[in-house]
């Protein structure tokens, strides 16, 4: 049995005169926590909307559950939670108000699992999204992904604004996810220093091309090491 829930082939996109990415390349098992990590501007959030079928790439083909992502079906696209590293979804609306919307909108709507995952992220759902502090409003994203119990879970910059006991907190439930509901977990993320807690893969990009993919336990380096090999140039000049 075919168990890559994500596939992207070539995938290589231009804005006008820049490229973004070229010509990349992976798969993503069933299951499997990613960790797509690169310096800003190297193509991590280009490569998520391709993802989530939000960009088309001028060259190659992604598909996300056996589709491709150039025309994601309701009840494929129903199956992806994605928690944003810009701005707020309805920031003028409570958490409890975008509930109620996720319950129309998402056939899986878990009530129960939304009322576990708030509690556990300490988020008050009577507050306006624009009233929380950046670390709560992420909190609340993420338990709003989470209650709809989505097969693949895509996460920019997730642990932005946490502290560092609620930062463990949210590595600890998001594993708990994959191993107990078999999520697949896609991360963009700047803290190299704890990501073997959260990815069993790292990959990362540069320039808009991958330069290295490999599960973290093959490498004697720890990740930091790994990413400093990659762009030394970088951090040296």
């Amino acid at each position: 049995m075919n168990n890559e829930i994500i596939i992207c082939s070539k995938i290589t996109k231009y804005y006008i005169t820049l490229k973004a990415l070229s010509d990349v390349s992976f798969t993503i098992k069933e299951g499997e926590s990613v960790a797509l990590v690169g310096a800003n501007g190297s193509g991590k959030t280009t490569l998520f909307n391709i993802i989530l079928g939000l960009l088309k790439p001028q060259e190659g083909i992604c598909t996300v559950l056996g589709t491709d992502s150039r025309n994601i079906p309701p009840e494929i696209r129903a199956q992806t939670g994605f928690v944003s590293d810009s701005a707020g979804f309805l920031p003028w609306a409570t958490t409890n108000e975008i509930a109620g919307l996720f319950s129309s909108l998402y056939p899986q709507w878990n009530r129960d699992k939304y009322l576990e995952l708030i509690d556990f992220c300490r988020v008050d759902p009577y507050r306006r999204l624009n009233r929380l502090s950046k670390g709560q409003k992420r909190l609340a994203e993420i338990a709003l992904a989470g209650s709809i119990q989505p097969k693949i879970m895509i996460l920019d910059e997730p642990f932005n604004g946490l502290d560092a006991v609620m930062r463990i907190r949210i590595q600890n439930m998001l594993r708990g996810f994959q191993k107990q509901q078999g999520m697949t977990i896609l991360y963009a993320t700047h803290i190299l220093s704890e990501l073997s807690s959260v990815a069993d893969r790292m990959i990362i990009l540069r320039s808009g091309e991958i330069v290295y993919d490999d599960v973290i336990k093959n490498s004697d380096m720890s990740p930091g090491t790994v990413f400093e090999k990659y762009y030394s140039k970088d951090i040296s000049g």
